[in-house]
């Protein structure tokens, strides 16, 4: 998405509004139900080693190559050695330098402590800047410079001002984005606002796959279930988001409490089939999530299952960590 999740938005593909939008977002799933005492995970997609992303790398070094190896260093926590491997690379005026550049700047980002954000901040500001300078029409860069603008602060180089201008110039070229990344960034401060722009942008057919998991998120947030699985049910299957459909629902069914059965049956599909997106693995999160709607049942052994699988494959996920202590209290008290 945006300047702060590039590699996803490298993957999103624009594709038409279908006959089948209204249906169910299970609809197009197999009638089994799936039972989570009989969950068989397939195994994790082999991860490019460091080594591996290198040399393939430098055996055709070109722009794409380096897109290439630049995702599989970062999904596997080398974001150093991805922007090392940048640093060596010519500077180009191309769409893949720029979103490899990106990434390896986000990953930085995202990994540094206080004060070396401050550097890949302004690292950030100076990319998409200069981006947009050369390439006045880029959606990604004017996002980009948007979302920077809107989230930094002046030390960083932020100033709302160019962040509004940037933004309304994405409008001109592509309002379903526009109203979707403003609506990103209102979220917190005013949903009713950012529900009224989600909106509209979803009326449009040609709004990617990734702003419909956004959208679908508003929709959830507001409990509106069957705009929200019309929402991702206009992902196709053919899309590599198609896992992610499943896996917002089960994450909003969690969160609120709601439609516990479907967003059950959401993360154990989700859960069955690709897992690994945005560079990230979600089966922690998935099982933690499930656990939450499991203990939404009152089913608090499958809960405690499923908090202690998150933990496996995730020991730094905080928030199962607490949910676990929590019910542990809750079944001591019962007993």
């Amino acid at each position: 998405m945006v300047a702060l999740n590039s590699t996803a938005m490298r993957l999103i593909l624009s594709f038409l509004f279908s006959v089948v939008c209204c249906a169910s977002v299970f609809a197009a799933e197999p009638a089994a139900i799936l039972s989570y005492e009989t969950l068989v995970e397939p195994a994790p997609v082999a991860r490019t080693t460091k080594a591996e992303a290198i040399a393939a790398y430098e055996a055709e070094p070109n722009d794409e190559t380096l897109a290439r190896s630049i995702t599989g260093l970062i999904r596997i926590g080398e974001a150093k050695a991805a922007w090392a491997l940048l640093e060596d690379h010519p500077v180009s005026s191309s769409a893949a330098y720029f979103k490899a550049k990106l990434d390896a700047v986000n990953a930085n980002l995202a990994s540094a402590g206080s004060l070396g954000k401050l550097k890949w901040a302004k690292r950030l500001r100076v990319h998409c800047s200069g981006r947009l300078d050369a390439v006045p029409e880029d959606e990604d860069a004017l996002e980009c410079v948007a979302k920077f603008h809107y989230r930094a602060p002046s030390v960083a180089g932020g100033d709302a001002a160019l962040g509004i201008q940037a933004l309304e110039r994405l409008k001109t070229l592509n309002m379903p984005r526009a109203a979707l990344a403003e609506a990103e960034l209102i979220f917190k401060e005013d949903p009713e606002r950012a529900h009224a722009l989600v909106d509209e942008a979803v009326k449009q057919s040609d709004i990617h796959d990734q702003g419909l998991l956004q959208a679908a998120m508003v929709f959830g947030y507001f409990k509106e279930w069957d705009r929200t699985e019309e929402t991702l049910s206009r992902i196709s299957d053919s899309s590599p988001m198609s896992g992610m459909r499943h896996y917002q629902m089960g994450k909003l069914s969690a969160e609120h409490g709601e439609k516990l059965k479907a967003g059950e049956q959401a993360l154990l599909r989700f859960l069955s089939g690709e897992t690994q997106h945005f560079g990230v693995d979600f089966r922690g999160p998935a099982h933690w999530r499930i656990g939450q709607i499991f203990q939404h049942q009152q089913r608090f052994e499958l809960a405690r299952q499923a908090y202690e699988t998150a933990l496996d494959y995730n020991p730094r996920l905080k928030s199962a960590k607490a949910d676990l202590k929590a019910l542990d209290k809750i079944i001591k008290n019962q007993g």
